[in-house]
């Protein structure tokens, strides 16, 4: 038996936070199992106490001396990736915006153009030829504004529920909007697409938002999102509300957070991503690295109160999985308004990534296809050396093609922060 190389410990006043991200466990040491562990862990033929010992195995800290766990996470994301259960298709019923948001990265592809009948058609037949072989469809409907041709989306939600229904198959939907559309007859038209999920993008408080996302006219946007989404949560099971983080503007988490509380809306989730300059399109002096921002993000938590840092903090467990996104899954799809075919919504609009159009499957470019299925993060020196491998599974695929360097979305040291605090709070102790 031999020691995990993916453990992680913490010290705290009173014992160790222990974290094994291969197994995704987290259990606390009494300071004296922990120097048990480090003799073990010198030295294989120290004697352990056997309960000590199994419960160790059990949560995956120690390991069968035959267990390569690199090669096993390489059989979980290769499994995964060929895994043709689910056919999960992000179709853009167009890539117009009424938004001109001032760091969209598809500024250069905006298109005054609607999924036509024969494309929505094709896209159907498709589904319904698949619909042979899948437990289970997952449509996320996305843009340029989704909800400039809702029409679209109603018309084809209603074939993939009839389709499902008619073979048995498990439907999900999901929508990406800025929200400014989202009154309360869309939501109504929606919620019978079946679709329960929803995430809208807000730029933190009032000022910072309507300085980035602005109509076409330049006109303000963040009072009416903040009325729809206030009017409209009610109508799904899941609503996100991504705040864009740039290097001005975190601060203003506060102010957001503390307007949802007041609203008392259940299911809605507010959480911070940090605005990335990958393909040069927003200023660099206003993005903010990934360590500023996992720093900042850690000290505006504990700001909060008590109940509201542990609700943040317990969101941040991680949860294993065998592919990092779609795009390095085989049965994953991202569709255009013209039926062009794409494996990455980022690269949505550059007809020169494009690995062929729905409306003629005999015409495949199997190196485009391909360009993300060939990733191997697990040859990378770097990732086979760190210790967050098996949650991050290397990051971004996308960002990684693209060359991009600040892509990794956990460290160490903040997720043990996170954990120690996961612990307090599961004994009450938190803060």
């Amino acid at each position: 038996m031999k020691i995990s190389k993916y453990n992680m410990f913490k010290k705290i006043i009173e014992g160790v936070v222990a974290y094994n991200s291969y197994t995704n466990s987290l259990i606390k040491l009494t300071d004296l199992e922990y120097e048990e562990y480090k003799s073990f862990s010198k030295d294989n033929s120290y004697k352990l106490d056997i309960d000590f010992k199994d419960g160790l195995y059990k949560c995956g800290f120690l390991i069968d001396d035959s267990v390569d766990e690199l090669d096993v996470l390489k059989y979980r994301m290769l499994s995964g990736r060929y895994d043709k259960r689910v056919l999960a298709l992000t179709i853009a019923p167009t890539l117009n915006c009424n938004f001109r948001c001032i760091y969209c990265y598809e500024k250069n592809y905006y298109k005054n153009q609607k999924l036509d009948k024969e494309t929505q058609e094709a896209i159907i037949i498709y589904v319904r030829e698949c619909a042979r072989d899948i437990d289970m469809l997952s449509v996320t409907w996305y843009g340029g504004e989704p909800l400039l041709a809702i029409d679209c989306i109603e018309n084809l939600s209603k074939s993939f529920i009839e389709i499902c229904k008619d073979n048995n198959i498990k439907y999900d939907a999901f929508i990406v909007t800025n929200g400014f559309l989202l009154n309360l007859h869309n939501a109504k038209v929606l919620k019978k697409c079946e679709i329960n999920g929803i995430q809208i993008t807000l730029d933190g408080n009032e000022h910072s938002h309507d300085s980035k996302r602005f109509l076409v006219n330049g006109s303000k946007t963040y009072s009416t999102i903040l009325k729809n989404i206030n009017e409209t949560s009610g109508y799904f099971e899941n609503f996100v509300v991504r705040m864009n983080c740039s290097s001005d503007n975190m601060e203003s988490f506060r102010e957001l957070h503390e307007h949802f509380k007041k609203t008392g809306i259940k299911n809605l989730e507010l959480y911070m991503s940090p605005i990335r300059n990958i393909n040069e399109c927003f200023n660099n002096s206003s993005c903010i690295c990934r360590d500023d921002f996992l720093d900042k993000e850690y000290s505006l938590f504990k700001s909060l109160p008590q109940n509201d840092f542990e609700k943040y903090i317990l969101r941040k467990y991680p949860f294993l999985t065998k592919n990092i996104c779609g795009a390095d899954k085989l049965n994953t799809i991202v569709i255009s308004p013209s039926g062009d075919m794409y494996k990455c919504w980022s690269d949505l609009g550059d007809e020169s990534l494009k690995f062929g159009n729905i409306k003629d499957l005999s015409k495949i470019d199997i190196n485009k296809y391909i360009i993300y299925l060939n990733s191997e993060p697990y040859n990378d020196e770097e990732c086979n050396e760190c210790k967050i491998y098996p949650i991050c599974l290397g990051g971004c695929p996308y960002e990684s093609r693209v060359g991009y360097k600040d892509k990794c979305e956990y460290k160490e040291d903040y997720l043990m922060r996170c954990m120690e605090d996961i612990v307090k709070i599961r004994e009450g102790e938190a803060k």
